[in-house]
């Protein structure tokens, strides 16, 4: 924390919640997610990790400023391929990586902002290095997954050229081939004038 920044008490109750949201993410693992579900995944990985990341940077100096384009940047290429897959009615699998840096970001809100609220000033600064460690990891696993993500679209874009080509069809032969593969024709004279 920074002397110049003195720390601002925000409500305690809005960073209580987070602890929701992790409980609700982790449902994805059953695979039986309905649509308005995976909606608001979506919605929560574009603004509100990002925004609770913005919170504990921007005005409590808690992580690096750096942590913020990096975990956009991941959360938007992810959105991307899931955008293009889902325009195309390519399925996209989830994998555990991709689970653990959602456990791992989201839980690990929970010790950062017990830091930034001072909750537990006899266990500083452990619980706050158990949030920056758990955020940093969170990320880590979150590029790993995002690689996978990569690669399963390059197998769908693939798959999506190969049936935009058209079915390659033989030439005719042309004229020349046939005429001359034709068995010779035998001329015919005309006998009407002779004896």
């Amino acid at each position: 924390l920074s002397p110049n920044h003195p720390p601002r008490r925000c409500n305690p109750g809005r960073h209580w919640r987070l602890a929701g949201f992790a409980g609700r993410r982790a449902a994805r693992s059953s695979g039986q997610v309905a649509r308005p579900g995976a909606i608001l995944d979506h919605f929560c990985d574009i603004f509100f990790e990002p925004m609770v990341l913005y919170i504990a940077i921007e005005q409590f100096h808690f992580l690096p400023l750096w942590v913020l384009p990096a975990s956009l940047a991941r959360e938007l290429w992810v959105t991307t391929i899931r955008r293009f897959m889902a325009g195309h009615q390519l399925n996209i699998s989830t994998n555990f990586i991709g689970k653990l840096k959602t456990n791992f970001v989201m839980w690990g809100f929970f010790p950062t902002y017990l830091t930034i609220e001072h909750a537990l000033p006899f266990a500083e600064p452990w619980v706050g290095y158990l949030g920056r460690f758990s955020i940093g990891l969170g990320i880590f696993f979150g590029y790993l997954s995002a690689w996978d993500y990569t690669r399963q679209l390059v197998v769908g874009y693939d798959r999506i050229a190969a049936a935009a080509t058209p079915p390659v069809v033989p030439p005719l032969p042309s004229a020349a081939v046939v005429s001359s593969s034709s068995p010779a024709s035998t001329p015919v004279r005309d006998n009407s004038g002779t004896r």
